[in-house]
């Protein structure tokens, strides 16, 4: 078993491709979801 799977071994399947749009959008979804979440409680 590796120890480390590195970016590269994504990349050769081409994973980075299919995830990147998909991934950075609901990745930032996620973080204005939680900001919202913040300042719900706060108020």
């Amino acid at each position: 078993m590796q120890k480390k799977i590195q970016v590269d071994d994504f990349k050769k399947i081409k994973m980075d491709e299919l995830l990147t749009m998909n991934r950075k959008t609901g990745f930032f979804e996620m973080i204005e979801m939680m900001i919202r979440k913040i300042k719900n409680v706060r108020n």
